[in-house]
């Protein structure tokens, strides 16, 4: 698991011209994970297309590296709408995982009190999200559903 041979050949990809290569690239070094796959997956967050970015922040999500919340949270307020736009998809897509890390920190709160900078950062991203306005749809769309699936900023 994240052999550094496939992080490397699979990374060539992050930068080809087609999305369709770029976002099979990012899903592969997903699956492939280890602590090796995580920069590239990091830089594809940056990515101007929306199914890159999300196939980036789920495989770093389920790789529970959650300090990708605090730059998905940034980008739902950066001047380009195509960015705003694929970090709301990407926050959508999100949404159960976070759902569920939200719970299992609830529950072990009085063993690490460090745990809660997570619920902070998910209580910075939902707040972002219900008082963002925008004017694209898209934006508005997935900040409905994750709010929906978390709750509101205040109930987090």
């Amino acid at each position: 698991v994240g052999d550094h041979r496939h992080v490397d050949r699979l990374s060539v990809f992050l930068k080809d011209e087609r999305i369709p290569v770029r976002a099979a690239a990012v899903r592969a070094l997903g699956l492939l994970g280890g602590r090796g796959a995580a920069q590239p997956l990091a830089t594809a967050l940056e990515d101007e297309d929306p199914t890159v970015v999300t196939a980036a922040a789920i495989a770093l999500l389920e790789m529970q590296r959650w300090d990708v919340l605090p730059r998905l949270t940034e980008r739902l307020t950066d001047p380009l709408p195509r960015r705003r736009v694929a970090a709301a998809r990407a926050v959508q897509e999100a949404a159960p995982l976070l759902a569920d890390r939200r719970l299992a920190i609830e529950i072990q709160r009085r063993r690490d009190p460090a745990s809660v900078w997570f619920l902070d950062e998910l209580a910075r991203l939902t707040a972002t999200l219900s008082t963002k306005e925008t004017d694209i749809e898209d934006v508005r769309n997935a900040a409905r559903a994750v709010l929906k699936k978390l709750g509101s900023a205040t109930a987090v």
